[in-house]
């Protein structure tokens, strides 16, 4: 910016040794397309070329979309430049094709996250569906329970009561029984008293009513 174009060339000259020395393929990359930019700026545009040439080289290395598509666009602009249409052209071509595929990833990422929010969505109403199911079995489960324990104490009532039943129905058997014993055995006193009121009134009624007669006499 300051028009100091010779100390900013050596400076991206270093910066260029230092990023080749760390093995940084992509900050390599990006210092070239620096250098073929200055380059270009200063009008040196086969320099330019060939900076921006080894930039697209290794972006097409790594599979950088953004150095390709700045590198496919700077040399479009230094062929233009040139006056060499044809080239420029099929390196605008090339970045419309890197701008489509970057588009098409960006849709195809924008997708997948729309359809893992859906799937995530999907998940969590499956979840909350299968929570509010095992409620309702937990909930079925305690009726159930509580039921079977309601029959189990009502069948131990009728259980207790047929018991109860069974053993007034037994006693009242055994002293009816009893009762029909004494029966037998007062009407046999009854007919004994009978027979002995019978014998004694049969026995004394000759002799009072000889009584009766010797008192009127």
């Amino acid at each position: 910016e300051m028009k100091s174009y010779a100390r900013s060339v050596r400076h991206y000259d270093t910066s260029l040794l230092l990023m080749q020395t760390r093995d940084d393929s992509y900050g390599t990359a990006l210092v070239l397309g620096n250098m073929a930019d200055l380059q270009y700026k200063l009008g040196n545009y086969s320099l330019s070329i060939k900076y921006q040439a080894e930039n697209i080289r290794i972006g097409k290395a790594i599979h950088s979309d953004d150095l390709l598509l700045t590198g496919y666009g700077n040399m479009a602009r230094t062929y233009k430049q040139l006056g060499n249409y044809t080239e420029a052209i099929q390196f605008q071509d090339e970045m419309m094709k890197i701008k489509d595929s970057i588009y098409k990833k960006e849709a195809a990422k924008s997708y997948a996250e729309m359809e893992a929010k859906y799937q995530n969505e999907v998940n969590q109403k499956e979840n909350a569906l299968l929570q509010q199911r095992n409620e309702i079995m937990n909930i079925q489960l305690s009726i159930a329970e509580r039921t079977r324990y309601f029959l189990f104490a009502v069948i131990s009532l009728i259980v207790v009561l047929a018991g109860l039943i069974y053993r007034a129905y037994m006693t009242k058997k055994k002293t009816g029984e009893t009762l029909h014993t004494y029966n037998l055995k007062l009407n046999e006193a009854n007919q004994s008293k009978a027979k002995l009121l019978s014998i004694i009134s049969h026995d004394l009624r000759s002799p009072i009513s000889s009584l009766f007669h010797y008192l009127q006499l």
